[in-house]
């Protein structure tokens, strides 16, 4: 059988065939880097997360004790392995599904900055954003996703946007995870993989835009601050150990030949340049009102406007939320189920796009917990009855072989992720000695946020109550943020001006008030407090 040659359960899949040495095991993940792929491998390769699933359909290496965590005894006969575990012989041909694997192409060149005066010279003799015929490309560089959208100058129309999954995912889903990975030596391996994903990126928002990427006059970056930092190649040192010292997380201007390339600004080790972004796109700081933004992204930023000052903290929601560490867990993606109903005594999963249902997305797993919650399934400490406590609920069955469900594990793992979401919040809302009836207005960022229905979030403990009715999806605040300096840069007359743009951003910084969790006396209380799942009122 040829690699393009293989049954209905292969389609959607690649099938690679592998040469190994015969008298040395080699991991399965070199020698499919070695082929240009890269596996999604959430948990830094510890085989915890059981999100790179392949299938071995010649040459099965033998089995793990985390194989046999994940997969069945017919599975494991049928060649599933888990790739981070996986070390083989000889010739192999192994199944890849494409969602678990991306290619990366090309790499993006990135100069560090001029001096000052040749800054300034360069500014005066020319504003690229304003020239005709030039374009503007917001970028987001999320722990999980990459996002990108082109503009035209100076007019400011929005002219295409994408997204990529992070392919930095094979160092691990979380920051914590990224942080020591980079500390331990592969911090040049990382920079190269996210500019490469960026690269890859903005040459297909160039082609659907119909323009070159020579065309792009200015770049503007947010992300948060590890991925910043990796991106622009500094150390991680000051971010993995207290104090918690960052490297340089001021607003910086840079060059790439005649392409203008900004960093927009962080305001801690855990709140970075994406919430900043965020924050200066719907101008919170600009109002007397309180409010709340909340980027429900795998490291659950948060900040808290009192109309004075800006409460912020970062609280390390892990990756459940995006699919991650769910047995069955997948990326906000064609066929992931993202809400769950019954329907005369039927179970009946709602997926992205109406397509084949793939695995569970956050949203998803939201909407499941309330459903086994209304039902009287899951108890408070979230205990599932059985037959779902050993055999997990099911939300899709096709056959005995090809079903989607939540699991015991993926409840654990969603109290936690919820509990420090909601704990941060309280802190914050303490710390401003704000009640949930004085905020105006809570913002929720990212892919999740924007389609969370926020009466399940309250009804699950992920929102404080009383926020449910105050909430509005904003999408990615970070690519909102960058659009918004890309403009009104471009319609700044001259330097002083321009620089005035600057000074907005600067002034939210200037604002924050960081709040650090791990340290705050009231945050484990919380934590296990928010564990339970509410009660019914």
């Amino acid at each position: 059988m040829s690699e393009k040659e293989y049954g209905q359960e292969e389609r959607g899949s690649d099938v690679i065939s592998l040469t190994a040495g015969e008298k040395t095991a080699r991991p399965l993940f070199a020698l499919l880097r070695e082929r240009g792929i890269e596996i999604d491998q959430p948990c830094g390769g510890n085989g915890t997360c059981g999100n790179c699933r392949v299938k071995f359909l010649e040459g099965a290496p033998e089995i793990t004790p985390e194989d046999r965590r994940w997969f069945s005894g017919e599975e494991l006969e049928d060649g599933w392995r888990l790739a981070c575990r996986a070390r083989v012989r000889g010739n192999c041909r192994v199944m890849v599904p494409k969602e678990r694997g991306k290619q990366i192409v090309s790499a993006v060149d990135f100069r560090k900055p001029k001096t000052e005066k040749e800054e300034t010279d360069r500014k005066e003799r020319r504003n690229p954003a304003r020239q005709n015929g030039g374009y503007g490309l917001a970028v987001d560089i999320g722990t999980t996703t990459l996002a990108a959208a082109l503009i035209a100058l100076p007019e400011g129309k929005q002219l295409a946007a994408a997204t990529c999954v992070n392919s930095q995912r094979v160092y691990g889903a979380d920051v914590l995870s990224r942080i020591l990975q980079a500390n331990g030596g592969a911090l040049a391996d990382m920079r190269e993989i996210v500019r490469r994903d960026l690269k890859s990126l903005a040459s297909d928002i160039c082609r659907d835009a119909g323009i070159s990427e020579e065309q792009i006059a200015e770049t503007v970056i947010a992300g948060n601050t590890t991925m910043q930092h990796i991106f622009a190649g500094e150390s991680c040192a000051g971010l993995g150990q207290a104090p918690f010292a960052p490297g340089d997380i001021s607003l910086r201007h840079f060059s790439e030949g005649d392409r203008d390339v900004v960093l927009l600004p962080g305001i801690s080790a855990f709140v970075g340049a994406d919430v900043v972004a965020g924050i200066y796109a719907l101008g919170i700081t600009e109002r007397e009102e309180p409010a709340l933004f909340l980027d429900l992204g795998t490291n659950g930023e948060m900040a808290l406007w009192d109309g004075r000052r800006l409460y912020t903290a970062s609280t390390a929601a892990g990756p459940a939320f995006e699919g991650g560490k769910l047995k069955n867990g997948a990326a906000s993606v064609p066929g992931a189920i993202c809400g769950v109903r019954r329907e005369r005594g039927r179970i009946l999963p709602e997926t992205i796009g109406d397509q084949r249902p793939v695995g569970i997305c956050g949203t998803g797993a939201v909407s499941a917990l309330c459903l086994l919650l209304e039902e009287g399934m899951l108890d408070r400490d979230g205990t599932m009855e059985e037959p779902y406590f050993s055999q997990g609920f099911p939300l899709w069955i096709l056959s005995q072989r090809e079903r989607i469900c939540l699991y015991q594990e993926d409840v654990r793992e969603l109290q936690m992720a919820k509990s420090a979401i909601c704990s941060g919040v309280e802190i914050l809302m303490e710390e401003a000695a704000l009640e949930a009836d004085q905020i105006a207005a809570v913002y929720l960022a990212g892919g999740m946020g924007c389609a969370l229905d926020s009466g399940e979030a309250e009804h699950i403990g992920l929102l404080p109550a009383g926020l449910s009715k105050k909430c509005q999806g904003v999408g990615n605040g970070a690519i909102g943020g960058g659009l918004r300096y890309l403009r009104e840069r471009c319609a700044a007359g001259n330097e002083r001006e321009r620089g005035a743009v600057d000074g907005k951003l600067r002034e939210v910084v200037k604002l924050a008030v960081p709040v650090t969790l791990a340290d705050h006396e009231k945050f484990q209380d919380k934590f296990l407090n928010n564990l339970s799942f509410p009660e019914r009122s």
